[in-house]
């Protein structure tokens, strides 16, 4: 029974968390307790009705802005590095049945859904029209917001805070009773964590418009962190077959404006965990090459790290977390990333007079 109130708790905390550091005001209007109430009850009877529904990992929406002139994509698959037979539509691909489904309700529908719908109206301009560095606060608010919802909602979240939460006894026992409602639970507790590194005030936006007769990957964890260049973390959104936005500070984006297509595709195809599509055939014939080792980047650690599923990155963090040397600290190192951007605008409070 107290198990059962607290994951009732979780559940009533998790509607609640998300947006709640911006328009407060309008979010209370929208939001009626008596309306949540309902979807908790509503939520909770669907639980025992087998939907079997697709919930996309990556919006449809993102998803065609990668496709061909016929709207189909070519699919590579990690680690064999095969490329399928055919092409596939992006209704078929990147969903996973009841993915964001728990035993409380479904995170798509209370929350990931309205976000892309609240940036859908935004995307054709950020994918299409000439790059503007200043853009009204609604739209750098549903794009922040949308991307920190992509780089919850894939399995890299999941993988790497299931195998760490293993290790405290009450969280395994959570996990094994309600895997699906601590995913949802970790992914809505790292949205705002996203969220409030991404509204940092040295964090910055820069664009990269791909010139060559090459296109973009789009992979099952499109969203990535890297700092191949060495001048600090780069968060790498790819918006369409022809666009790159990298998110950071002004000295860690500055390698970043000059750099090759097959090093993007590169490092995206090492953070998929299984699947990587691009509008023709040739982009990941190259991608294939170089993450085996045979192209411009390899043989070396980088390529066997991409050959690995999430680019290796979830049992390496495990590793570290695990081990006694404490070569690294997440929580530290994390908090050290977003201090490297400045101070929270989220969470300030105004000094006592």
């Amino acid at each position: 029974m107290l198990l059962k109130i607290g994951l009732c708790l979780v559940r009533i905390g998790r509607i609640i968390y998300p947006g709640c550091f911006r328009d407060k005001d309008n979010w209370i209007k929208n939001n009626r307790v008596t309306l949540k109430i309902q979807d908790i009850i509503r939520s909770i009877v669907s639980l025992y009705i087998n939907t079997g529904r697709r919930d996309h990992i990556i919006p449809q929406q993102m998803i065609k802005r990668f496709a061909d002139n016929s709207g189909s994509l070519w699919e590579l698959i990690k680690p064999e590095l095969k490329i399928g037979t055919r092409r596939r539509k992006p209704k078929g691909i990147l969903f996973r049945e009841d993915y964001y489904k728990d035993e409380f309700g479904n995170l798509d529908d209370e929350f990931l859904k309205k976000v892309e719908q609240r940036f859908a109206i935004y995307y054709p301009k950020l994918a299409d029209e000439p790059w503007r560095e200043n853009v009204s606060s609604d739209e750098g608010a549903a794009f922040i917001d949308w991307v920190a919802a992509l780089m919850c909602r894939t399995q890299m979240l999941v993988v790497m805070t299931r195998d760490i939460t293993n290790d405290n006894p009450f969280l395994k026992l959570i996990n094994q009773l309600t895997p699906k409602a601590m995913d949802n639970l970790f992914r809505t507790l790292w949205f705002c964590e996203h969220q409030d590194f991404l509204t940092r005030p040295d964090f910055q936006w820069k664009c990269l418009d791909i010139t060559a007769e090459k296109n973009v990957v789009i992979t099952d964890n499109p969203v990535c962190l890297s700092g191949n260049l060495g001048q600090g973390k780069v968060v790498i959104v790819p918006i369409s077959k022809r666009r790159i936005i990298f998110g950071g500070t002004v000295e860690a984006l500055q390698p970043w404006g000059q750099v090759s297509i097959d090093l993007i595709n590169m490092i995206h195809g090492a953070h998929a965990e299984r699947h990587i599509f691009a509008a023709d055939k040739d982009t990941l014939l190259i991608l294939a090459n170089n993450i085996r080792g045979e192209g411009e980047f390899g043989p070396d650690e980088f390529c066997e790290a991409a050959r690995k599923p999430l680019f290796g990155l979830p049992e390496r963090v495990v590793s570290a977390c695990r081990s006694n040397t404490g070569d690294l600290d997440t929580s530290k190192a994390w908090k050290a990333l977003k201090d490297s951007c400045g101070s929270s605008i989220l969470n300030r409070v105004k000094p006592r007079t």
